[in-house]
C-alpha cells in the first residue's frame, strides 16, 4: 500500500517534469501574534505543497506591510513541500491599527505572484499613540487682567483604535481619566478654588471610569474659580491622565484594586491646559496738535493699532478738518485684541476758523476813476498787484487792461486765506463769453464778459450768476451792460436750457431690519444707486437701520450732459419674533447620522444643542451620533426681536458587533460537523449562511457540509431595534473527503511465542507478517470477522489497529490452514464497502 502511495505521488509530482514552475497543489499560513498592544511580535510560518522547483532554490518573502521585507530560503519538510518562518515586530511608528502582511513563493529568484498568502496583525496602543491623541479643550483659556472667571475644561481626546479608524476590530474596551488641577501654578493673591472649594494643589480628582464599549470621552472638568486680582502672565495649569487597555488602571491580570490609587496598576499618558492671565490692548491716543479747518488730512495713531475710530470728520483712521468744521472734537477710539480684551481712549482736537480773504471790490474802471479803496470780507490783510498801494488801486497807474488783484491773510492762530480777483482799466468791452447749453438742474454759471464790472440782466440771473432751474426751459437771452459814465458798454447772449430725462423707480415698500438685501431698479437702466444701506443696486435693510430711508437714483448725462435724479423712500421696521421649528429628529443604530431641516420662521442665528455636549450654528446641520442613548435636540432662534426654542428627542439604539468562530475549518469525512460559536456584542438575533445554501438562526449551530467544497461562512446578528452587523470568516470552511482503500494480505505466519491480542505497528519491523491485519486510507467505521472452513465465526474486531493473531478467543492456537475473512465498513467519503477473502495460517 504504501508502494502505491509513493507511486501515485511521483505521477503528481512529474506532470510538470519539463521544468520549474510557479504552480502549485495548494498553500497554508500560521500567523501568531504574541498580543494586541504595541509592540506586537508576530511570528509566521508559510507552506505551499506540490512545488514544482526542479533543483532550483526556493525561497518564501514575507512583506509585513510596515516597510519590513525579508526573503528567506525555504526548507522542503518532505517531498514537493516548502515552509519558512519569519518573525517580525510591529510598533506605534506606523500610525495604523491594522497591518496587512503577504507572503509569495520565490521560485529561482522568480517571484510567484499568484501564490499570494495575505494576515491581519491588529496593533493597539494607549490614547496618545497610534492614532491616540490626547487633547484638551482649550489648551489655554485666557482671562483678561482684572477680571475673575469660572472656567471647565474638556476631554476631547481622539481614542486609539476607535471607528471610524478601526471597524474590525476596534479598541472600544474600559477607559480611565484623570483630572489634576495646579500641576504648575504661579497665581497669587486669593487662591483658585475647585467647584468652590479651597484645595491644597495639585490636587488630584477622581479616577472616572468610563465602561466600555467606548469610543469617546467628552468628560468636563470641576469648575475652577479664578479671582479679579491675579497679574498678567500668571497661569494656573491641569493636567489630564488617560487610562486603557495597553495601559489599564485596574489590571485584570493583577488580583485586587491598583495598590497605587493615583497611578494605577500603569502610567498614565498626560496632556495639559492653563489657564493664562493676559494684559488689555493700550488705546493710548497719539494726541494731536491743534488745526486750521483748510489744514490738510491727517493720520491718527495709537500705541496698539488694529482698533476702531470713531468722531466728528473722521473717516477710518483719517481725520479731516473740513469735514469737522471749527470747533474742539471729541475723538474716540477702541480696540480688542485676539483674547478678547478690550480698552478705548479719547482725545480732543481743536480745529481753528481760517479767516476769508474773499475779495468784494471788483469790476471796471475807466482810467480817469479817482484811487479806489480795496476791501475783502476780514481786514487786515496784505494787499498786491499792479497799480495796488496798500489797500489802494491806482487806475492811472495801472494803465488800461485787465489786473490781477491778490488779497493774503493770517490770523492769529496761523491760519490763512488768499483770493485774487481781476480789475479792468480801460474803454469797457462788453463783449459776453458764450455759455454752452445747459440742464434745468445744472448748477448756476458765472456769466462773464470781455471787461469785468457791469451789471447782467435777464431771465434766471442773480448778479453776475446765472441760474437754470430759475429760468426754467427754453432759450433765454441775457444781457450785460457796463454803465461808467465816460466808458460805457452792451452785449446780449442767448442761453439755451434743456430739460431732465424722466426717471420711473419700482418702489421696493417696507422691509424687514433682518431681511436679505433687496435688488432695486429704475427706469431707464444704467443709473448709480446712492442713500443709507446702498451696496450697487442692492439695499441692506441691516445696514441702513430703522427707520424712513431715502434712496436716490441717479442717470449718467445724455447727449446734452443732462443728468438726473429721483428719490425713492424706504421703511425699515423691526422683524416678527421669530419661531423655531425643525424636522430631523428620529430614532437610528449607531452611529446615527441625522439631517436636521430647519423649518423656524424669521430666523437670523441658530443654536443646536445636540444633546451629546455638542453643538452647532449651521442652519441645516447634519450631526452623527457614536453612542447610543435618548438625546434631547434643542434649536434656539434667535433674531434681534428675540428668541425661540423647540426641543425634540433622537433616540440612537446600541449597534451589535458580529463576531464568531468555527472549529473545526478543515472537515476530512461527511460524518464531522462544524460547530459554531458566536461571540458577538449586543445581540438578539442570528442568521448564520453556512455558504453552502443552508440557514440557521441559532445562537451557536452546528451544521453538517454534504458536499465537498470550500464555503464562505457569514454571520448577520441584530437587535429587537433592527440594529445589525455581519461579519465573514477570513478563511473558508473547507470540506475535502478523502478516498477511502483496504487490502488485506493472503497468507501469514504463526509468531512462535504466543497470544498478542493482534496489536501491530506501523512500518517495516520483524513481526509485521506475524498479525493478519489491513492496509488502508480515510476508514471512517470498520468490521473485521474470521470464520474456520466451516463457516463458523473465531475471531471478530472493530479496531483498525488490532487484527488475528492466530488464536482462538480461550487463548487456543488455531490450526495451520485456510480461514475466511469479511470486512465491512464505510469510506471517509460516505461510500460503504464489503468485502470478503480467504488467508492462509502457516505455522
Amino acid at each position: 500500500m504504501k508502494n502505491w502511495i509513493l507511486y501515485s505521488l511521483s505521477v503528481l509530482l512529474s506532470l510538470n517534469a519539463w521544468g520549474q514552475s510557479c504552480s502549485i497543489l495548494s498553500k497554508a499560513n500560521n500567523i501568531t501574534p504574541d498580543k494586541l498592544c504595541s509592540p506586537v511580535t508576530a511570528t509566521w510560518t508559510v507552506s505551499y505543497t506540490g512545488v514544482d522547483d526542479k533543483g532550483a532554490p526556493v525561497a518564501i518573502r514575507f512583506d509585513w506591510n510596515n516597510g519590513n521585507i525579508e526573503i528567506l530560503p525555504a526548507t522542503e519538510t518532505s517531498p514537493g513541500v516548502f515552509e519558512a518562518t519569519s518573525i517580525n515586530t510591529y510598533t506605534s511608528a506606523g500610525n495604523i491599527c491594522n497591518y496587512h502582511p503577504q507572503a509569495t513563493l520565490m521560485v529561482d529568484g522568480v517571484l510567484c505572484t499568484s501564490s499570494s498568502q495575505e494576515q491581519i496583525v491588529t496593533v493597539w496602543d494607549d490614547d496618545d499613540h497610534n492614532g491616540g491623541h490626547m487633547h484638551i479643550n482649550p489648551v489655554v483659556y485666557p482671562i483678561c487682567f482684572g477680571n475673575s472667571a469660572n472656567v471647565r475644561f474638556q476631554d476631547l481626546t481622539q481614542f486609539n483604535c476607535v471607528p471610524p479608524q478601526e471597524r474590525d476590530n476596534p479598541n472600544v474596551n474600559t477607559r480611565w481619566i484623570q483630572w489634576i488641577y495646579g500641576t504648575d501654578n504661579t497665581m497669587t493673591g486669593a487662591p483658585v478654588t475647585v467647584n468652590g472649594h479651597n484645595r491644597t494643589f495639585p490636587h488630584v480628582g477622581n479616577v472616572i471610569t468610563l465602561t466600555g464599549p467606548v469610543t469617546g470621552s467628552g468628560v468636563w472638568s470641576d469648575v475652577l474659580f479664578v479671582a479679579d486680582d491675579k497679574l498678567t502672565g500668571q497661569y494656573f495649569e491641569v493636567t489630564l491622565r488617560n487610562w486603557n487597555y495597553c495601559n489599564p488602571y485596574d489590571d485584570p491580570n493583577i488580583p485586587g484594586a491598583p495598590d497605587d490609587r493615583v497611578n494605577g496598576d500603569h502610567p498614565p499618558v498626560v496632556t495639559t491646559a492653563r489657564i493664562l492671565i493676559v494684559p488689555y490692548p493700550d488705546a493710548t491716543i497719539t494726541p494731536v496738535a491743534p488745526m486750521c479747518d483748510n489744514a490738510s488730512p491727517v493720520v491718527l495713531t495709537a500705541h496698539d493699532p488694529g482698533g476702531t475710530w470713531s468722531g466728528s470728520g473722521v473717516s477710518g483712521n483719517i481725520f479731516d478738518p473740513s469735514l469737522a468744521g471749527p470747533g474742539s472734537h471729541t475723538i474716540r477710539y477702541e480696540i480688542v485684541n485676539a483674547d478678547g480684551c478690550r480698552d478705548e481712549d479719547q482725545t480732543s482736537i481743536t480745529v481753528y476758523p481760517s479767516p476769508d480773504a474773499t475779495i468784494i471790490t471788483s469790476g471796471i474802471v475807466c482810467s480817469t476813476d479817482p484811487v479806489i479803496t480795496l476791501q475783502a470780507n476780514d481786514p487786515g490783510g496784505v494787499w498786491s498787484g499792479t497799480g495796488v498801494s496798500g489797500n489802494l488801486f491806482y487806475p492811472a497807474v495801472a494803465g488800461s487792461g485787465n489786473h490781477l488783484i491778490t488779497y493774503a491773510i493770517t490770523d492769529a492762530n496761523g491760519c490763512s486765506d488768499m483770493d485774487s480777483a481781476i480789475l479792468t482799466v480801460a474803454t469797457p468791452d462788453a463783449t459776453i463769453t458764450p455759455v454752452d447749453t445747459l440742464c434745468e438742474d445744472s448748477p448756476p454759471v458765472v456769466l462773464t464778459a470781455h471787461d469785468l464790472g457791469g451789471v447782467w440782466s435777464g431771465p434766471g440771473v442773480v448778479g453776475n450768476m446765472f441760474v437754470p432751474a430759475l429760468a426754467g426751459t427754453g432759450n433765454h437771452i441775457i444781457k450785460y451792460e457796463i454803465l461808467n459814465t465816460d466808458c460805457a458798454a452792451s452785449d446780449t447772449a442767448v442761453v439755451t436750457v434743456m430739460p431732465l430725462p424722466s426717471i420711473i423707480i419700482d418702489d421696493p415698500g417696507t422691509l424687514f431690519l433682518n431681511g436679505p438685501p433687496v435688488a432695486l431698479t429704475a427706469y431707464p437702466t444704467g443709473g448709480t444707486w446712492s442713500g443709507p444701506g446702498i451696496t450697487g443696486n442692492m439695499f441692506d435693510p441691516s445696514e441702513a437701520g430703522l427707520g424712513n430711508h431715502m434712496l436716490t437714483y441717479s442717470i449718467p448725462p445724455e447727449r446734452w450732459g443732462c443728468s438726473a435724479q429721483r428719490d425713492v423712500y424706504v421703511r425699515v421696521i423691526m422683524p416678527p419674533m421669530p419661531v423655531a421649528d425643525f424636522e430631523g429628529a428620529t430614532t437610528g443604530c449607531a452611529p446615527l447620522t441625522v439631517k436636521f431641516i430647519n423649518k423656524s420662521q424669521h430666523g437670523e442665528s441658530y443654536i443646536w444643542d445636540f444633546g451629546d455636549r455638542q453643538y452647532s450654528s449651521e442652519k441645516n446641520p447634519v450631526h452623527t451620533y457614536f453612542v447610543p442613548g435618548t438625546y434631547l435636540v434643542k434649536l434656539t432662534v434667535h433674531n434681534i426681536a428675540g428668541e425661540s426654542v423647540r426641543n425634540d428627542v433622537v433616540e440612537v439604539y446600541q449597534n451589535p458587533s458580529a463576531i464568531f468562530d468555527a472549529y473545526p475549518t478543515n472537515v476530512v469525512n461527511n460524518e464531522q460537523i462544524v460547530v459554531f460559536y458566536s461571540y458577538s456584542h449586543f445581540a438578539e438575533s442570528w442568521l448564520w449562511r453556512f455558504g453552502d445554501g443552508e440557514t440557521s438562526t441559532e445562537e451557536n449551530p452546528w451544521h453538517k457540509y454534504e458536499s465537498p467544497g470550500s464555503y464562505i461562512v457569514s454571520l448577520i446578528v441584530s437587535t429587537r431595534e433592527g440594529c445589525i452587523d455581519s461579519a465573514e470568516m477570513d478563511t473558508p470552511v473547507v470540506v475535502e473527503w478523502k478516498e477511502g482503500t483496504l487490502e488485506f494480505p493472503n497468507v501469514f505466519r504463526w509468531n512462535g511465542t504466543g497470544p498478542t491480542g493482534g496489536k501491530w505497528l506501523e512500518g517495516v519491523n520483524p513481526s509485521m507478517d506475524e498479525v493478519f491485519r489491513p492496509f488502508f486510507e480515510n476508514i471512517m467505521e470498520y468490521r473485521l470477522q474470521i470464520f474456520n472452513r466451516w463457516g463458523v465465526l473465531i475471531y471478530e474486531s472493530d479496531d483498525l489497529k488490532k487484527g488475528w493473531d492466530g488464536y482462538f478467543g480461550d487463548g487456543n492456537l488455531a490450526p495451520q490452514g485456510v480461514y475466511v475473512w469479511k470486512a465491512s465498513g464505510r469510506y471517509a467519503d460516505g461510500e460503504y464497502f464489503d468485502m470478503v477473502g480467504d488467508v492462509t495460517f502457516l505455522h
